[in-house]
């Protein structure tokens, strides 16, 4: 497997949804062939991983050689990959309660009680949900937050389609995941279009 570097139009979206403190990572991964198994996007899930890893990496770099300090002391993530548990999915599970499929758009899932209050309930619950409400909040409306939405799935994996080959992971085999755990939500899931051979995997994991 070898990431993909996004084509110069992802790149332009991922960069336009990191400005608008949408904090989900995007991983292009080649999986050299078109047909592939649980295996596969197991391997996809891992190799993941170790690319945000290096990422992370990356940034520290110039502090560690600024500050004369060691990489261990900041954040690593360090994944268990014998941990990692994948379940297959549909489209509608994988974009969850947040997404109406047959408007095929974001909607809100809180409700406004009346003196104006907001809540709703339980955790963040599937993609569209981790996209579109983030525990600071994101720097764009609502609808732009939807264009944005489709726009990158359409230039990540053709759109959203219920053909679409999906893997959702457990999030307690890397420390990616801890922040996450604490209160917002972690996620990870694998994604492929059925005449690709390339599985982009979509993780997220904050806090406040």
């Amino acid at each position: 497997m070898k990431e993909i570097i996004p084509n110069p139009t992802l790149k332009t979206l991922l960069e336009k949804a990191k400005a608008a403190h949408i904090v989900m990572d995007y991983v292009l991964i080649d999986c050299e062939s078109v047909a592939v198994n649980a295996a596969v996007h197991k391997q996809a899930a891992i190799f993941a991983l170790g690319v945000l890893a290096q990422q992370l990496d990356d940034y520290f770099l110039p502090l560690l050689q600024e500050r004369n300090q060691k990489r261990e002391d900041y954040f690593q993530i360090i994944t268990e990959p014998d941990k990692a548990r994948g379940e297959q999915i549909s489209v509608q599970r994988f974009l969850g309660r947040a997404y109406d499929w047959q408007k095929q758009k974001i909607v809100s899932v809180w409700k406004i009680s009346a003196d104006n209050s907001r809540s709703k309930s339980g955790s963040n619950q599937g993609y569209a949900e981790a996209f579109s409400d983030t525990p600071y909040g994101i720097r764009i409306n609502h609808e732009e937050a939807n264009v944005l939405f489709e726009q990158i799935n359409q230039a990540a994996f053709g759109g959203l389609q219920s053909e679409l080959e999906i893997f959702e992971w457990s999030n307690d085999w890397s420390t990616y995941f801890n922040a996450g755990n604490e209160w917002w939500g972690s996620f990870l899931w694998t994604v492929k279009h059925p005449t690709q051979n390339l599985i982009v995997v979509i993780a997220a994991s904050t806090t406040d």
